[in-house]
């Protein structure tokens, strides 16, 4: 009796190291849209299905991966995806057709149909980042069926007009200050963006009043880099932000959870706010970062995954 009991208390004692050694922890590549398109795949094998929408457009999260999902793992399967044009997709096959909201929220239909099958999930979850979030709205309202909650973190909800007030708010800054490069690269700016200078001169006076400069040595790297990003996606961008979605989306099937950081200049938190007013959705909740701004999910990535562990999930099952 004491070799069965002693038995049956390693097996107690090792379980919980074998359930976490059969976690899911895997790339695989899938054709969506025509196209060869890449998703990782971890955490619970038999628990719901969490998308991650990134954000840029043209920003692959899957390298910052257990940064910003690690924890959730425990309870959700989560995919991480490349969008056309981005991270590991990009490096297997280029979009044949310009990318554009629409053509992306056709991807991550397809995507979630996939999903479902492969894990046996009548719902998804998502998990949406800036314009991430774009995408998430739009496949919440074409598809509610297939969706189980929508989530959003710093969500692009009426981008133009968030854009107009930074540049207000950095030129009074500038003309505060008497600071005559600043104010002299703010007034080259045009909205929507039409250039790449633009949207550097727009990010850069952005994060100085943030008080998080560009770094000198990096501003040819950032000015660069911006310069490629515009030739495929600042298009898609100024054509996605045109239309506010408190005209585009008005009303969801499932539950909504804003997560915004009232620090956010770029896609402002109080504009937000004033979307999540008046969505319609069966149950909805606005989650505050009074210490954040924009990347909230990346420095508040933990706390983040724990409202969505213990508050979020547990009303969903």
């Amino acid at each position: 009796m004491r070799s069965l009991l002693s038995l049956l208390l390693c097996l107690l004692a090792i379980q919980p190291i074998c359930a976490f050694s059969q976690q899911l922890n895997y790339y695989d590549t899938l054709t969506i849209g025509g196209i060869k398109q890449v998703i990782a795949v971890n955490g619970n094998p038999t628990g719901p299905v969490l998308l991650f929408l990134h954000g840029g457009p043209g920003e692959s999260r899957i390298p910052e991966m257990e940064r910003v999902t690690g924890l959730l793992r425990e309870k959700f399967c989560v995919v991480l995806w490349d969008q056309r044009e981005t991270g590991l997709t990009l490096k297997l096959n280029p979009s044949p057709i310009p990318p554009s909201l629409p053509l992306v929220v056709a991807d991550a239909a397809s995507l979630v149909e996939q999903l479902k099958k492969k894990f046996h999930q009548q719902k998804i979850y998502l998990l949406g980042e800036s314009w991430g979030c774009l995408v998430g709205f739009q496949l919440a309202a074409q598809h509610p069926a297939s969706v189980a909650a929508l989530m959003v973190a710093c969500p692009v909800v009426d981008q133009q007009r968030s854009e107009q007030f930074a540049l207000d708010s950095m030129k009074r800054w500038a003309t505060a200050n008497h600071n005559e490069t600043a104010l002299a690269e703010l007034n080259s700016v045009q909205l929507p963006f039409k250039t790449s200078d633009q949207l550097y001169y727009a990010r850069k006076w952005m994060n100085q009043l943030a008080d998080k400069p560009f770094p000198a040595k990096d501003s040819l790297r950032i000015k660069g880099f911006l310069y490629e990003w515009c030739k495929t996606w600042l298009k898609p961008w100024n054509d996605a932000t045109t239309v506010p979605l408190s005209s585009s989306v008005k009303q969801l099937k499932m539950p909504v959870y804003f997560f915004l950081g009232s620090k956010d200049l770029q896609t402002n938190a109080r504009f937000s706010k004033d979307y999540f007013d008046q969505l319609q959705a069966p149950k909805k909740e606005v989650y505050w970062f009074k210490n954040d701004g924009h990347l909230l999910l990346y420095f508040s990535a933990d706390e983040v995954q724990r409202i969505i562990l213990t508050q979020i999930l547990p009303e969903r099952h």
